[in-house]
């Protein structure tokens, strides 16, 4: 396994939750550790652990997911609870079973509300365990979906940012958006006091730029934003002006 930066954008209190979820997790398996891996891709990351031998798994470590006892398990290869890795040679033959030389092992997906995979709550143990039994995998299920619960919606929130970053950069790495500015006259003596600037964003996108200072108007040829900012040059807020188009 190799190690990158640890930490987790989650609320303090959601990382507390989960930290109590897994201690309870440790409970029930009779383990010394439990853990919430995420599966990115190819890559298994151990985000968030609860150990009581803190030097055995830590946060931040990686893992290829095919080599993890967590995807055979998910592959159907190996059984969900393991109180004795060495009676199956297909555990004993992966990386965790000789380093740190796990012997009792368990393993629930943690999925979210669409059906997709977030990853795994796992719970290990350096010696055999002999009161696990495959009924707790049932119990340790349902922590599982507890987990989900409270991850769902950070998750939600991060796949719109990452969303919008590349959405963003793509049109910015392309020269856009196209700024045009457009005059601003009084309407009683049609002197022009003043210009508006606009940002034009592509015709295909279902929606401009919205925020709090931000107002959306559409023009025949493309979408615009116009913010109050860009409306600076007006002169004073008590002044009578149109947008000539």
């Amino acid at each position: 396994m190799r190690e990158r930066d640890a930490g987790s954008d989650l609320p303090e209190k959601v990382t507390a939750q989960l930290s109590q979820l897994l201690h309870r997790a440790r409970a029930v398996m009779e383990m010394p550790v439990a853990f919430i891996a995420r599966m990115d891709g190819t890559t298994q990351t151990l985000e968030h652990v609860d150990s009581g031998l803190p030097m055995l798994i830590r946060e931040g470590y990686q893992a290829p997911r095919a080599t993890s006892l967590c995807q055979r398990i998910l592959d159907g290869e190996l059984p969900p609870v393991m109180p004795d890795l060495t009676v199956h040679p297909g555990a004993m033959a992966l990386p965790l079973a000789r380093k740190p030389r796990v012997r009792s092992f368990a393993s629930v997906p943690i999925e979210l509300s669409d059906g997709r995979l977030y990853g795994t709550l796992c719970t290990a143990s350096l010696r055999r365990t002999a009161g696990a039994r495959d009924r707790d995998a049932d119990l340790l299920a349902v922590l599982a979906q507890t987990a989900a619960v409270l991850i769902e919606p950070h998750v939600s929130s991060r796949t719109r940012r990452a969303a919008l970053h590349a959405r963003y950069a793509e049109l910015i790495d392309a020269g856009g958006p196209h700024v045009v500015a457009q005059p601003i006259v009084d309407v009683a003596t049609g002197r022009r006091v003043g210009a508006e600037t606009l940002s034009r964003f592509p015709e295909d996108w279902a929606l401009p730029p919205t925020s709090a200072s931000a107002r959306p108007s559409r023009s025949a040829s493309a979408r615009t934003w116009s913010s109050p900012r860009s409306r600076a040059a007006a002169g004073s807020p008590n002044t009578p002006s149109a947008t000539c188009r």
